[in-house]
């Protein structure tokens, strides 16, 4: 009886020791979150003011020789906008691209204009297709970061300038005119040409570290076959390719019916002064009518040439020239370029 009280006592005091010691590791666990936390916010602000570009100027970040890149570039350069331009080859761009998405609040980018994604494509398995599209669009460019904020796509920064497309017209523009012209153009290249592939992922002026990231796309080629992910996502397949001609013919009938009555394309329905739809129309053509200041002096004049695309490619060229929306484009790259 008298060794009961004695046990007691010894598992109580056991009992406050383990609580105290849960309680210091508690707080220590605490403060160390609220370290990691302050850290991480902080090194988030110290990055968005070292790459956020300079007052006035806005920070494009591309794939050089993208014609939406090039609608980009078209739309800031028509309204004097300063910028400074990250070129990103295919490969690192997978890690590059997401990481300036989300530091400057962009997420993902909901245009996409890629048509293997769509399910009437029936394109052949990638593993590219399998990831979510939030994932998928967190690798979306063009985008554009400015000092005050960011646009998400081509059609956004369009808009930002003040020129305006209908949503008819940018629709046929995104989702046929652009994505046909790029199955029938690169079918040849990824086929007969892929030198011309690996050498325009760096376009024409000098970068910094260009050369790593190239290295790096040698190596996401090599390993990961992006090439071969890229057949599938820009539906190059023989039997996806196969109605391309006619779909680009079908988006030249409609600006020559427009250009039949007006001067211009305005907005896409028509106009006395150069627009949103000239300038759309003819920055996402370019591939086809091949002007040379096409890229704004990104692309190299040894890419514009139509033996680079093949045979098939040359005659349809040859079928579209003298056609009014053909020397249009030609005309507005003349003029406004």
């Amino acid at each position: 009886p008298g060794e009961r009280p004695q046990r007691i006592r010894h598992t109580s005091n056991m009992s406050i020791s383990s609580l105290v010691g849960k309680l210091s590791f508690g707080a220590i666990g605490s403060r160390s979150v609220s370290a990691a936390a302050l850290a991480t916010i902080t090194s988030i602000f110290l990055l968005r003011k070292l790459l956020r570009p300079e007052p006035g100027c806005h920070l494009l970040v591309s794939l050089p020789y993208s014609h939406f890149v090039e609608l980009a570039r078209w739309s800031l350069s028509m309204r004097g906008h300063k910028y400074v331009e990250i070129k990103v080859p295919l490969g690192p761009h997978t890690l590059i691209v997401p990481f300036y998405r989300l530091l400057f609040g962009l997420g993902s980018s909901s245009k996409s204009s890629l048509p293997g994604l769509t399910p009437e494509a029936k394109a052949v398995w990638s593993p590219l297709q399998m990831q979510p599209r939030f994932l998928r669009g967190l690798m979306g460019l063009p985008f554009v970061v400015g000092n005050d904020r960011s646009y998400n796509d081509s059609w956004s920064v369009l808009k930002m300038t003040g020129m305006t497309v209908t949503p008819d017209f940018q629709l046929l523009l995104d989702e046929v005119l652009a994505p046909s012209l790029r199955q029938f153009a690169y079918t040849h290249i990824f086929e007969h040409n892929f030198e011309f592939y690996r050498d325009i992922q760096s376009g024409v002026s000098p970068q910094r570290g260009m050369w790593f990231l190239m290295l790096c796309h040698d190596a996401f080629e090599r390993v990961f076959f992006v090439s071969t992910f890229m057949k599938s996502l820009l539906a190059l397949h023989a039997h996806q390719v196969a109605g391309a001609q006619d779909r680009v013919l079908g988006c030249f009938d409609v600006a020559d019916e427009v250009l039949s009555k007006h001067k211009f394309l305005g907005d896409g329905t028509g106009g006395d002064a150069f627009g949103g739809g000239d300038l759309a129309f003819s920055a996402l053509a370019g591939w086809l009518v091949l002007p040379e200041k096409f890229g704004g002096g990104e692309i190299g004049a040894r890419f514009l040439k139509e033996e680079n695309f093949g045979e098939t490619f040359i005659e349809f060229r040859a079928r579209l020239k003298g056609r009014a929306s053909f020397e249009h484009v030609a005309k507005m790259y003349d003029a406004y370029r």
